[in-house]
């Protein structure tokens, strides 16, 4: 008798430990998905183009965001549908697009589609972490959580991935380039950002008579087309 009074004890207590957290992580969750949502809208220092890219896919950034806050307890089961504006996209490309690059590009935005649910979902372990954390936390607050070490790692961890799930870019040159290096100037219109995904670099030639894509060394001063600079080819591995 003592025991099961004991137990009821311990499953009371708990319940109400549940009944406090639950709550409170809530209530951050919740607050995520407003700062969000709300600097989406912040455009100061975007060109026109950057606007106009932005209000473009604002319906589908405020969509994916809600959509983590309704399954952000359970984010490794969450089910991963294009949003529609995607999935339109992903359907034209089927149309002028061979069938495997179409299905890549897909493919590619299924993937950073999660890495964005799982990015948001660093926000919301990380500030859980935060001790004194305010009520009303901003994105400076979040920034500081980040800087955590542990989700600091975490955080370079996806970067890395999404850097393996963007599409492919090519240039193509009217005439053929014998002799190197080969300097390329790129503009690029507003703020600087210097949170950019890495960039693997290569060409289209011939390896012992068999044509293949060849890795080129290059010396970068746009931090990965995050600014104004020089891109200049070194050699092919």
């Amino acid at each position: 008798m003592k025991k099961n009074i004991i137990a009821c004890f311990f499953i009371f207590c708990i319940s109400l430990i549940n009944a406090e957290i639950l709550p409170q992580n809530d209530a951050v969750a919740t607050r995520i998905k407003n700062i969000l949502i709300d600097e989406y809208d912040n455009y100061e220092g975007f060109n026109f183009k950057e606007r106009l890219v932005l209000k473009f896919g604002k319906r589908t950034f405020i969509d994916c965001v809600t959509l983590w806050h309704q399954n952000y307890t359970n984010i490794e089961n969450i089910e991963i549908k294009l949003h529609y504006q995607l999935r339109n996209l992903s359907e034209k490309v089927f149309k002028y697009e061979s069938y495997e690059k179409a299905t890549r590009f897909k493919e590619a935005l299924e993937e950073l589609t999660f890495l964005g649910f799982c990015n948001v979902d660093l926000y919301y372990k990380a500030l859980l972490k935060t001790e004194n954390l305010p009520e009303m936390f901003t994105t400076d607050d979040i920034d500081d959580a980040l800087a955590n070490p542990e989700f600091f790692l975490l955080k370079k961890q996806l970067y890395e991935k999404e850097e393996d799930s963007y599409p492919e870019c090519y240039f193509s040159m009217s005439y053929p380039v014998p002799t190197g290096p080969i300097k390329l100037y790129f503009q690029k219109e507003g703020r600087e950002n210097l949170r950019m995904p890495s960039l693997k670099w290569q060409y289209f030639g011939k390896v012992n008579g068999v044509n293949k894509w060849i890795d080129i060394k290059i010396l970068d001063e746009t931090n990965h087309f995050g600014k104004s600079g020089i891109i200049t080819s070194i050699k092919g591995d």
